[in-house]
């Protein structure tokens, strides 16, 4: 690239041409550069020289021309012709143009010539563009640097297979851009990825040059997997399943994840649920023995292909309290019919300290007065085994 340039013909009798050029002006808009050219003698020769049929010709144009009859005196620094010429660039702004002159120099006819090819400077064409990174559903601006304020710009942008268009034909160099959340579907495997904005220039209807900038678009961290809810059913086991309870060390429970779901394109790739001394991977748990009491409280959660977790479901169950039926006293004695004591009563009242677990239903005890037999020691022991028997029952 170059803002001057020229070229000079071989010498005769000391003498030579010079086709020379000087860069004036560039019209941005209109893509056009404008140069003066001067055609002048040239060489280490003094004194003059008869000379004609000069002729120049820059980009395709003839600038100046003239019959070889047509004569001068030509010394050193004589300028034959001056002038002007607008040169059209090629689209990119870019322009080499071809340039030669010729003479004939102490003679009629052409006998020195010189020619060559310049670069003139390069003239901005297509804007600059750039944007700051964002999460998706946030505003970023859009920065445009361009030569001319006559140039329009429509702004367009692809991420993943989506594309759309940001503005047309805008004479603004600052564009608000809100990337939608709908693009995250487009990474359901990561949380970022680069998107690409293209921008057309245009001077008036021509488009005369594209260029293009990227950012990274991040899924915003409230974009995470959800659980619609945590349930708990009993497994009653060898408890009554009309008593509707979970019983301490007799019943279990299995927990279900309800409506696993990612978000914006992720799928759903780990569970856990945990809880009373018990966890699980999977959208299920079926717990065993529930051997504390009380209040126990299970969590589950979930983890989606974009390794993030959805907030904790939960779910609350009762445990009643549960401990095998004792007695730590037993006692039989010979009384009357209304349960006095008596050696010589006809009856035997029993009387028993026990304990057991108060689950549900509600049990009543009664008191059974048994006629007295004719042995001691075999009415006692009858006593005994009723009792050992019912708790056996009662364990069961």
């Amino acid at each position: 690239m170059a803002s001057s340039g020229s070229i000079t013909t071989g010498t005769k009798e000391g003498r030579s041409v010079t086709l020379s050029w000087t860069l004036s002006s560039q019209d941005i808009a209109n893509n056009t550069s404008t140069i003066a050219w001067t055609l002048k003698g040239s060489g280490s020769g003094s004194g003059w020289v008869m000379s004609g049929g000069f002729k120049a010709v820059i980009n395709g144009t003839t600038v100046y021309s003239t019959s070889t009859d047509n004569r001068i005196q030509l010394y050193n620094g004589t300028i034959v012709a001056s002038g002007s010429l607008k040169i059209s660039h090629s689209a990119d702004g870019t322009k080499s143009f071809k340039l030669s002159c010729e003479a004939g120099v102490y003679s009629y006819a052409v006998n020195v010539s010189a020619s060559g090819t310049h670069t003139l400077n390069t003239i901005p064409r297509a804007s600059s563009v750039s944007a700051t990174s964002v999460n998706m559903g946030s505003a970023t601006a859009i920065s445009i640097s361009r030569a001319s304020s006559s140039f329009t710009h429509t702004l367009t942008y692809s991420f993943g297979s989506a594309t759309g268009t940001i503005t047309t034909k805008t004479t603004s160099t600052s564009v608000s851009w809100t990337p939608a959340l709908a693009l995250a579907n487009q990474i359901p495997s990561t949380t970022s990825g680069t998107c690409t904005i293209t921008c057309d220039t245009y001077n008036g209807s021509t488009k005369i040059g594209t260029k293009t900038c990227t950012l990274t678009l991040t899924v915003p961290a409230s974009v995470k997997p959800t659980i619609s809810g945590l349930t708990a059913s009993r497994v009653d086991g060898s408890v009554p399943s009309t008593w509707g309870i979970y019983v301490q060390s007799k019943s279990k429970a299995t927990l279900t994840i309800n409506g696993a779901a990612g978000s914006y394109g992720s799928t759903i790739k780990s569970y856990s649920i945990s809880g009373g001394g018990y966890s699980g991977t999977s959208s299920t748990l079926a717990t065993g023995f529930l051997n504390s009491s009380g209040t126990i409280t299970f969590t589950a959660t979930v983890t989606d292909s974009r390794g993030r977790t959805s907030a904790a479901a939960t779910v609350s169950i009762t445990v009643i309290a549960y401990s095998v039926p004792s007695f730590s006293s037993y006692n039989s004695q010979r009384c009357n019919s209304s349960g006095t004591i008596s050696d010589d009563g006809t009856y035997i009242k029993a009387t028993v300290s026990y304990s057991f677990a108060s689950c549900t239903p509600e049990y009543s005890y009664s008191r059974h007065l048994l006629p007295r037999s004719r042995d001691k020691r075999t009415d006692q022991r009858f006593c005994q085994l009723q009792l050992r028997y019912s708790i056996y029952l009662w364990q069961r």
